[in-house]
């Protein structure tokens, strides 16, 4: 839900983990989960993201004789 919320409504990770913990009490991500919000957070908050494509060089098969 958190990661959703910083997607959709473009929101920080501390913006929707708050949000989260004001409804749902309980809420308590762990550690390794909280450092791929916190990941996304950065990807969704760069200015310079652009997607992009590794492609590998072509190699030719050689001909047959």
């Amino acid at each position: 839900m958190i990661g959703y919320l910083m997607w959709k409504k473009d929101w920080n990770y501390e913006e929707a983990q708050l949000f989260v913990k004001a409804r749902r009490g309980v809420s308590s991500p762990n550690t390794g989960f909280i450092c791929q919000l916190l990941f996304l957070e950065k990807r969704l908050h760069d200015p310079k993201r652009e997607t992009r494509y590794a492609l590998p060089q072509h190699q030719p098969y050689p001909l047959p004789s």
